[in-house]
């Protein structure tokens, strides 16, 4: 890098602020995040070190400095017109930026009392306005003035949807009334800390806090002349936007996405449209995260999705590699970052996965609304290629944690066939198998590096057919082929049955291959016990010793309690209503003989025939609801519910799940 190029030395804020105005965030950089943490961290610093040194020692030439760490901007446009951008530094400065406002709104009631020289507070207002606001020149005052609505800071960013826009009216509202801003948007970062900032500066100089005598126009020129920055200056903004690639050493780390970000936005033409596609794609990913690995990075995800496909392309079927290396190697040769990448792969991809996320669990994101003029028109649609059938094997696939390499299939298969006449049933027939395949290789405890070279393979035949074969599916070697055989197949079901991913899973999976079920099961479904696991507490003590339900000893019981013959997925008002109950009051709340007045029951006539005792009442009836899954309903035709029962059906679920992978598979 040319040193024609990059400037570096130490300035004071006052400098910084007033030299080389203005500032502004670059679209590429992360949203505003510091807490009150940190405000209240920066603010103990600059207080410690202003009342560590005496007053003289700050006129001296070598006067104490405080340094706030390195600023890292390049310059936008010529020298008569120079913006200069922020790459590094924003958390920083940007908090400085609300602290200075703090003390402008802070200062003229409180300095005019305890300090008697006007002068002193003229000054230091004047200083604070040449630091916060653009300054242009006034034919009429013959002087250079404030423009209260040009801040010197200001930011391209895309903020987090709860403080879009906070900041600029923080900067640019004289006079702002504190209970007014922390009304309006309470959840702002840019709000919160202002606030945060304006009540430690009230605190210290009231009577009793440890400012209360020093004049505040003392502190405000010790930030402005003794905090230092290491001033980075680069006039290239490749230069800046490689720097900015390798800063992820201090403060915030950033993420895989954020450096792609800067990549992707280097490239594009349309600066404006950038922002708007960036927004949608942040929000979509974060929408799909019920069906992500790492919620907490949603970004990051969707770009590894894209490198499976990248690397599709290039029929490559190699290991896992660093998503930021692959990208920044230019992914084997080919061009990835493109202007239109956004647009054209990334925001339909995210929209798909968010439309996947919505069938299988309930937004928590409700509030975060996409603006309307960046919602491409045709994301509302992609959940129309979600059909029902879809989203059965989505909330089973789904509900295994661990899960990563179907996502990788489907990935792949949407890029390359979602504009296939044909997409919804080579769809529901690829989910259905990458569903299968998932389930059997965890089902029998495959190691991650096997099940990774078959995945990968499996994904380059996605990407040429929408489909892949079984061949070789279950081996690799003569020694680790999988046994997949009925016994084989039913002794690690049963060693599976305590584990709440498998149970949940493969207990979703049987209710779905129910002839009779025609309905999504809901969201919140959940697994229902139906012999009690407290039964000893609803069962009295002769009926145990009688063994009424089969069982009379609670080891044996505990046993059976967890057989997936005694398991069904039931919804949750209803598994909430059965409790630990005995099986006859179970019968009747799964029929709809429960309300939440009436504790129902089923009653059973000479030829033992069941039925749910209704409520009389009209409301009860009306809230009275039976389960609409037909595993249950099942269940409800027995008359008792023991042994014998849990056993014939725990049989009965082992073969309908080994059918299930061996039809689907074709094993």
């Amino acid at each position: 890098m040319s040193q024609d190029y990059l400037q570096s030395k130490d300035y004071s804020v006052g400098t910084i602020l007033t030299d080389f105005r203005p500032f502004y965030i670059p679209i590429f950089q992360r949203p505003y995040s510091w807490t009150k943490v940190e405000c209240q961290k920066l603010w103990e610093d600059v207080v410690e070190f202003f009342l560590s040194k005496t007053p003289y020692k700050f006129q001296l030439a070598d006067a104490p400095k405080y340094f706030l760490g390195a600023l890292v901007v390049y310059q936008d446009g010529p020298d008569e017109t120079k913006r200069m951008a922020v790459i590094d530094g924003q958390q920083r400065i940007t908090t400085l930026m609300l602290l200075l406002k703090a003390f402008y709104d802070a200062i003229d009631p409180i300095t005019s009392r305890q300090d008697p020289d006007q002068q002193r507070q003229k000054d230091v207002l004047e200083r604070l306005e040449k630091s916060l606001w653009v300054q242009e020149w006034d034919d009429s005052r013959d002087e250079n003035v404030p423009v209260f609505d040009k801040p010197i800071l200001s930011s391209d960013a895309i903020d987090d949807e709860n403080s879009k826009g906070d900041f600029t009216k923080i900067i640019t509202t004289k006079g702002l009334a504190p209970l007014t801003l922390a009304a309006g948007n309470p959840e702002s970062a840019y709000v919160t800390n202002y606030l945060e900032m304006k009540a430690l500066i009230d605190k210290a100089f009231a009577v009793g806090g440890e400012l209360a005598k020093t004049p505040m126009w003392r502190l405000v020129n010790s930030i402005l002349d003794h905090c230092t920055f290491l001033f980075i200056k680069s006039n290239k903004e490749e230069d800046a936007l490689r720097i900015f690639n390798t800063l992820n050493n201090r403060g915030m780390q950033l993420l895989d996405a954020d450096i792609l970000k800067s990549q992707i936005y280097a490239v594009t033409a349309d600066k404006t449209s950038f922002k708007d596609e960036w927004a949608t794609f942040s929000i979509l990913a974060r929408r799909a995260k019920a069906i992500q690995t790492s919620v907490n990075q949603p970004q990051d995800e969707m770009f590894r999705m894209l490198m499976m496909y990248v690397k599709a392309t290039k029929s490559n079927a190699g290991n896992d590699i660093q998503l930021r290396a692959y990208f920044e190697k230019k992914a084997e040769g080919g061009a990835v970052i493109t202007d239109k990448l956004l647009a054209d792969v990334m925001i339909p991809l995210t929209a798909f996965f968010a439309a996947m996320s919505a069938r299988v669990k309930v937004s928590d994101d409700e509030s975060e609304d996409i603006e309307p003029a960046a919602v491409p028109e045709w994301i509302d649609q992609m959940g129309l290629l979600i059909s029902d059938e879809a989203a059965k094997w989505l909330q089973v696939v789904s509900s295994f944690s661990k899960n990563t390499y179907w996502r990788h299939m489907v990935s792949v298969f949407f890029v390359r066939h979602w504009n296939d006449s044909d997409f919804d049933v080579k769809f529901e027939r690829l989910l259905r198998k990458a569903v299968a395949f998932n389930i059997l290789y965890l089902i029998y405890d495959v190691p991650f590096t096997n099940i990774r070279k078959k995945a990968y393979n499996l994904i380059l035949e996605v990407y040429n057919n929408g489909d892949f074969v079984s061949e070789g599916l279950l081996s690799w070697s003569a020694e680790d082929s999988i046994q997949f055989d009925q016994d084989a197949f039913s002794a690690r079901v049963e060693e599976l049955r305590i584990k709440p991913n498998f149970s949940r899973a493969l207990t979703l999976l049987h209710a779905y291959l129910n002839p009779d079920q025609h309905q999504l099961i809901p969201v919140d479904a959940q697994v229902e016990h139906v012999f009690p696991r407290s039964w000893e507490k609803h069962v009295s003590a002769h009926d145990r010793g009688v063994g009424i339900y089969g069982v009379t000893d609670e080891d044996i019981s505990r046993k059976y309690v967890e057989k997936f013959g005694n398991k069904v997925m039931c919804e949750a008002a209803l598994n909430n209503g059965a409790k630990d109950k005995y099986f006859d009051f179970k019968a009747g709340v799964y029929q709809g003989a429960f309300s939440s007045k009436y504790k129902g029951a089923i009653q059973v006539d000479e030829n033992g025939i069941r039925t749910p005792v209704v409520p009389e009442n009209q409301k009860n009836r009306a809230k009275a609801k039976a389960s609409a899954i037909a595993d249950v309903q099942s269940i409800c035709k027995n008359l008792v519910w023991g042994r014998s029962q849990i056993d014939a059906r725990d049989q009965e679920v082992k073969q309908t799940l080994f059918k299930f992978f061996k039809d689907t598979l074709g094993l």
